[in-house]
């Protein structure tokens, strides 16, 4: 009995440390085993203004501020559409604040009915008609006052013309738009064309009262028209010196992006002011571009040449004008025959 008991004793004991060992282990197991990662939420994506919804909802525009959120024109606010999208415009619309806006702008009349329309073709046609009117005064060299004038005159030979009935232009009017719409017009035009090309430079003073005036004129090739002149500027300065002119010239010039280096030659009268050999304008602007020619007023050439002719003559010459109009004046067949040769070299009598 004794060895029946300690044999069983023995497994005993070791079935007891096997079962000890395998918990064991399976607390070791559990105690050291990696956790599942958590599950990932799905990320909510916002919704963005859409431009086909102002087709359904055409009070609703795009904010300036985000494009989460659309503005609505009769409340004047913005708000988000993030989450709902159209829904949130829809819910937005069904409001009572909204509804009410709504009625509000509905019977309020808009500023536009009391405006004229910004463009009405017969106004553009009377208005076309006053500029073109102007144009050819100032390209003929009609006075404005004569502009009133035939305005009023149009009105009676085109009684049944509702263009001629409403044009009128004055001399204040024609010398504004003279100044405010034709002359930026046509210098940006020369402009253009004189910014690669080549010019010559006219010059010349005129006294008006005790003001002395220096018109600034420039001579180009236009392909279009041929040659062309252009009045540059019209200015005043009380300097009459070689120094003065170049320097306004070249400043003229800068003022409206011309380059000097572009200019083929200057014309002026023949006073030594303007071609001295040793100190004038041109000798002044020939130093700052050594191309540039001189282009002397052909009408004081003739007039120096017949003075010069007239010195060499044997005769006096006022002697001789005298006789010339004596024997006219004595004489109506003379006259005629002169009045004839008048007409025959195209001559004003």
């Amino acid at each position: 009995m004794s060895g029946y008991e300690s044999g069983e004793g023995a497994a005993e004991a070791t079935f007891t440390s096997d079962f000890e060992g395998l918990s064991d282990a399976t607390s070791t197991s559990q105690a050291y085993s990696v956790p599942e990662p958590p599950k990932k939420k799905a990320k909510k994506r916002f919704v963005k203004y859409r431009p086909e919804w102002e087709l359904k909802h055409p009070n609703i525009r795009k904010s300036s501020d985000d494009v989460y959120k659309v503005k609505c024109n009769i409340c004047n606010k913005d708000f988000s559409i993030a989450y709902g999208g159209e829904r949130d415009i829809k819910t937005h619309e069904a409001g009572s604040q909204h509804k009410k806006n709504a009625s509000g702008r509905a019977k309020m009349a808009t500023i536009s009915a009391y405006l004229q329309p910004s463009f009405q073709p017969e106004v553009a046609k009377v208005t076309a008609a006053e500029v073109t009117q102007v144009y050819h005064a100032v390209k003929h060299h009609i006075s404005y006052r004569s502009l009133d004038c035939g305005f009023k005159l149009s009105k009676v030979i085109y009684p049944d013309s509702s263009i001629a009935a409403k044009a009128s232009c004055g001399r204040t009017k024609a010398s504004s738009i003279t100044k405010t719409v034709l002359a930026p017009l046509l210098l940006q035009q020369a402009y253009e064309d004189l910014q690669d090309g080549y010019f010559s430079v006219c010059s010349d003073a005129s006294n008006k009262g005790n003001i002395k005036l220096y018109p600034l004129l420039l001579r180009h090739f236009n392909f279009t028209s041929g040659v062309t002149y252009t009045l540059l500027d019209f200015y005043d300065d009380d300097a009459e010196t070689a120094t003065a002119i170049a320097q306004q010239i070249t400043n003229k010039l800068k003022e409206h992006g011309l380059k000097l280096e572009h200019a083929a030659a200057y014309c002026g009268d023949n006073a030594s002011v303007n071609y001295g050999r040793h100190h004038s304008v041109f000798q002044l602007l020939k130093r700052a571009n050594e191309d540039i020619l001189p282009a002397n007023c052909p009408a004081h050439i003739l007039h120096n040449c017949a003075k010069q002719a007239i010195n060499g003559l044997s005769m006096d010459v006022e002697s001789f004008v005298l006789k010339v109009y004596n024997h006219f004046s004595s004489s109506a067949k003379r006259t005629a025959e002169l009045r004839e040769f008048f007409s025959f070299v195209d001559l004003e009598w």
